[in-house]
């Protein structure tokens, strides 16, 4: 089962995987009675961390090519495929080791924002 998609692109199955929901909300304000009042902006907004070890350079290439871009349209599990609009932050690409035919693997990860 793919746990995500990237545009178009399925990468491969991830080693870290975390899908979190939040409120956006407003400022508080006070009324005159002494209650307080806080406006809900959006509800339920998905923010996806997800990683991978070890990754060949081609793969770590095909996402942080898709990354790139400012908008991104994700599929992902919670309970079943969701869909949505989503931008990237806190973006990390490590050098995990070069064998002995030169070629390298990365540790790669993310998170994305609806």
């Amino acid at each position: 089962m793919d746990l995500i998609k990237l545009n178009d692109y399925t990468p491969p199955a991830p080693t870290t995987y975390t899908v979190d929901y939040s409120d956006v909300n407003g400022e508080e304000s006070g009324l005159e009675d002494g209650t307080t009042y806080l406006e809900q902006v959006r509800a339920d907004v998905p923010e996806i961390k997800v990683g991978w070890t070890n990754l060949t350079q081609s793969q770590a290439i095909d996402i942080t090519t898709i990354m790139a871009n400012d908008i991104i349209t994700v599929q992902y599990f919670y309970g079943t495929m969701q869909t949505a609009k989503m931008r990237k932050s806190n973006r990390s690409l490590k050098l995990k080791f070069i064998d002995d035919n030169g070629n390298t693997y990365w540790n790669l990860d993310f998170t994305l924002k609806g």
